[in-house]
């Protein structure tokens, strides 16, 4: 091998692998999980709200006195609730 050729093969090849210079991503900020972490935690408050309505809206159901049509709509919002949060049926 000649020198110059030598040198490229020094400077290419082992100093930055055999992909050579620019082939792999610089480390840094991944904006992607800083989003994904955003958008779990954005939903969670979405779901801890609506467990909160859903508690309330049960506790109304057991405990206040109303007529039959206003406990029908109750315990449908109730079931709608439920159905969004994925926790079974009453």
């Amino acid at each position: 091998m000649t020198k110059s050729r030598q040198l490229w093969y020094n400077v290419i090849v082992k100093e930055n692998g055999p992909g050579g210079v620019g082939r792999t991503p610089r480390p840094g900020p991944r904006r992607d999980v800083f989003v994904a972490r955003h958008r779990i935690l954005r939903g969670a408050v979405r779901h801890e709200v609506k467990r909160t309505i859903l508690r309330e809206a049960e506790e109304r159901y057991r405990h206040a006195l109303m007529g039959d049509e206003e406990r029908q709509l109750l315990l449908d919002r109730i079931k709608r609730l439920r159905k969004a949060l994925d926790c079974g049926e009453v």
